[in-house]
Parts: C-alpha cells; structure tokens; sequence
C-alpha cells in the first residue's frame, strides 16, 4: 500500500466553510473514484491555514498518477495552493 501526502496552504481561502464544503461535496467524492484508492482522510487547518490530507492507495503506480494531479503550486481549489506533495510506502498500519 502507498500513501499520497499533500499539505496545502489555505491562507487564501477567505471562508473557511466554503472552502469545506467545496472539499466534502467535490474534492473527496472525486479523488475516492480514482484508480486504487484505499482511504483517505483530510485534516483541517490549525491557526497556520496549512491543511494536510492522507490518501492510501493500493499500489505505488497507482499513488504516483493520483499525486500528478496535485503537484506543489497547483491550486486544487480557489484560495489553497499545494506546497508539499509525497509518495509513500505504508511501512505499517493499525
């Protein structure tokens, strides 16, 4: 199993429960359909607008073509901009 981690910069969001609500009606419906996908889990900000999700897939290739789609810079929605994006092996869950 491969984990995609992404951080993202909200500080230009200017309602958070916009933002929210463009999160839990279009961006998980979306990425729960792509190819492989395991789990996923998204993390809301702290008081640094940084938000962080964790997104388990079932192979590595898998992992990387869905971590394509949100590359640092790319913007997944008005306001947030991506500045971390990793693949990863699952070493071990519980």
């Amino acid at each position: 199993m491969h984990a995609v981690l992404i951080e993202v910069d909200t500080s230009g969001q200017p309602d958070p429960e916009v933002g929210l609500k463009h999160l839990r009606e279009q961006v998980v419906p979306a990425v729960s359909q792509a190819p492989g996908f395991q789990a996923g889990y998204w993390l809301r900000p702290l008081g640094d607008a940084k938000g962080t999700s964790l997104v388990l897939f079932d192979t590595g290739e898998n992992a990387e073509a869905a971590a394509q789609t949100v590359g640092v810079g790319s913007s997944p929605m008005p306001g947030v901009t991506v500045v971390r994006s990793e693949v990863r092996e699952v070493a071990a869950s519980a």
